[in-house]
C-alpha cells in the first residue's frame, strides 16, 4: 500500500489517545506514525518480501525484528529503546514482520480509493473532452466539403477531380469580386471614419439670444446613422460634401433665426442636409420655420395670411 503526503492530524484526539505517554514516548509515537503514513507500512525487515530471509513472529524473538524500529526513530540508549517498545505494544499489532494500526491502515485505504475516483474522473472528463473535439473536427470537415461547388469537377477513373481554374464556371471568379468587395468596404470604412470626425467635430449646437444651448446628441448613434448614410449611397464622397454643406447652411440659419440646432443624430435621420444645399432658398426658411412652429403660432400665422388675402383681395 502506498503511502500519502499527508494526513489529517486532530490535537482533541491526540491527547486523549496519548495521555498517559511520556515525552520519549510522544516523540517516539509521532516519529513512527509519521514513516507509517509516509511509507504506508511499518515493516521490521527492509527485505521482507525476498525468499532468503524468513520472519520470525515469535513473543521471544520479536525484540530482534525491533533493530529497524530503533533506527527510525533514533532511539540509542537503553531508555529511548525502552520508549520505542512500550508504544509499540500500546499502539501497534505485530504480524508477519510488521506493525500495524487499525486505524493509519483505514486513513490510507479511504485516501487511496478518494484518489481512485479522482483519477476516473478525470480520466472520463479528458476522454469526453477529446471526443467532443473530434465531432468538432469531422463537423467542421463536412462543412468544408459540402461548400465546394463539385457540379463542374470531372471524373477520372472513377474519382472527382477539380478542373482547372480556367475551365470551371463562373463560381470562383465571382468568389474573388465578394473578396474585393469585402476588401473595398474595409476600406471604406477606414475613410468613414475620418470624414465622421470631421462632421463631429464641426456639428456645433447653436445657442440662442436667451443663451440656452441645446443638447449635440451622444456621438455612437451619430456615428452609426452617419455610416449607415454613406455605406447606402452609391457616390460616398459626393453625399459627404452634401451634407458638410447643409450642415454649415443649417447652422447659419439657426444663427439667423435665432432658433435651437437640432441634434447631431436627428439632423442625420431626418436628413436635414438635404434642405439647407441652398442657404438663401425662402421655401426652406419657410418649410424649416413651419417645423418649428407651435400649433398657436400656427394659427396666428395662417390668420394672418387670410386677413391679407382677403385685403388684397379687394
Amino acid at each position: 500500500m502506498s503511502g500519502l503526503q499527508w494526513y489529517p492530524h486532530y490535537p482533541g484526539d491526540y491527547a486523549r489517545d496519548t495521555q498517559q505517554l511520556s515525552l520519549l514516548e510522544h516523540g517516539a509515537y509521532r516519529l513512527l506514525m509519521d514513516h507509517y503514513y509516509s511509507t504506508g507500512s511499518l515493516a521490521c525487515c527492509i527485505n521482507r518480501s525476498t525468499n532468503d530471509e524468513t520472519i520470525d513472529d515469535s513473543s521471544v524473538n520479536q525484540s530482534k525484528n525491533n533493530l529497524r524500529m530503533y533506527r527510525l526513530c533514533r532511539a540509542i540508549s537503553e531508555e529511548e529503546r525502552e520508549a520505542v517498545d512500550n508504544v509499540l505494544k500500546m499502539f501497534f499489532t505485530y504480524k508477519n514482520g510488521a506493525y500495524l494500526n487499525k486505524k493509519v491502515e483505514q486513513v490510507i485505504a479511504h485516501q487511496a480509493e478518494k484518489y481512485r475516483k479522482l483519477s476516473e474522473a478525470g480520466k472520463k472528463a479528458a476522454a469526453k473532452k477529446k471526443e467532443k473535439k473530434a465531432k468538432e473536427n469531422s463537423i467542421n470537415r463536412l462543412t468544408n466539403d459540402a461548400t465546394i461547388d463539385r457540379t463542374n469537377d470531372i471524373t477520372i477513373d472513377g474519382s472527382l477531380v477539380p478542373k482547372p481554374l480556367n475551365d470551371r464556371s463562373t463560381n470562383q471568379n465571382q468568389n474573388i469580386l465578394d473578396k474585393s468587395n469585402i476588401i473595398k468596404k474595409t476600406k471604406a470604412k477606414k475613410d468613414f471614419e475620418e470624414q465622421f470626425q470631421e462632421f463631429w467635430s464641426f456639428y456645433i449646437p447653436v445657442e440662442t439670444s436667451s443663451g440656452s444651448s441645446p443638447a449635440k446628441g451622444a456621438k455612437k448613434p451619430s456615428k452609426e446613422k452617419f455610416n449607415l448614410i454613406l455605406n447606402n449611397s452609391k457616390e460616398p464622397e459626393q453625399t459627404f460634401k452634401e451634407i458638410m454643406l447643409g450642415l454649415q447652411n443649417y447652422l447659419k440659419h439657426c444663427m439667423q433665426n435665432n432658433q435651437f440646432s437640432k441634434s447631431a443624430p436627428k439632423f442625420l435621420n431626418d436628413r436635414a442636409w438635404e434642405d439647407y444645399q441652398e442657404i438663401d432658398s425662402r421655401k426652406i426658411v419657410a418649410n424649416q420655420s413651419a417645423s418649428c412652429e407651435t400649433a398657436a403660432q400656427r394659427r396666428d400665422r395662417e390668420s394672418d395670411d387670410a386677413i391679407l388675402a382677403y385685403a388684397n383681395a379687394e
